[in-house]
């Protein structure tokens, strides 16, 4: 938001969109008997777009004494800004931040194991089987990159270089969009267990 007396022409670039992150709403652990699925890994967020130029005239207003007059050139042909005394223009033309990394999905624990049979008058008892592998965690993405700043270019007559104190700047680049984390890997199935002896 403009402070009080600042007025602002504005051509910064848009800052790209976060990565897409994949959460499904799957059991956390995988079926009897049955390894866990891997997460997904999270998706390419966009980069800023860059920050375009600002070219403007500066000169006195013949018909307001006291106040500065800025026209618009090239993409801003036709625009006039007025500025007073007590004002100041920010000519604004960043690069847009490049978009978050996204977490990856966590993986599905393993599922338990099956249970040995139990033992009859013909047959020992079953060992229980052991539980399934848990997932591999799925991979967070990368920030993407943020864009660079537009140029600020002001025209004024060499006589009036004094109307250059009520402009300012800021023209920088857009920042590198953060890292997503990792997701975590599922945790192995519990082991079946055992049967039950027989006794006779």
């Amino acid at each position: 938001m403009a402070g009080q007396g600042l007025k602002i022409i504005d051509t910064s670039g848009r800052d790209g969109l976060p990565a897409p992150e994949f959460m499904d709403r799957r059991p956390a652990e995988a079926p009897v008997g049955q390894h866990g699925l891997s997460g997904r890994s999270a998706g390419s967020p966009t980069a800023g777009t860059p920050g375009t130029d600002i070219r403007i005239r500066v000169a006195y207003s013949d018909a307001e004494p006291g106040v500065v007059q800025a026209v618009g050139e090239g993409a801003h042909t036709g625009c006039v800004w007025k500025i007073n005394r007590a004002e100041k223009l920010l000519l604004k033309a960043n690069g847009g931040k490049g978009g978050a990394g996204g977490r990856g999905e966590n993986g599905q624990s393993g599922g338990p194991g099956r249970h040995g049979r139990d033992a009859t008058k013909y047959r020992a008892g079953e060992d229980g089987e052991d539980g399934g592998r848990g997932g591999d965690a799925g991979a967070g993405s990368h920030g993407a990159d943020g864009a660079p700043g537009g140029h600020a270019y002001v025209t004024v007559h060499d006589d009036d270089t004094d109307l250059l104190l009520p402009l300012k700047y800021n023209v920088s680049g857009g920042q590198g969009g953060d890292s997503g984390d990792h997701g975590m890997p599922g945790e192995g199935g519990r082991g079946g267990q055992g049967g039950e002896g027989y006794v006779w």
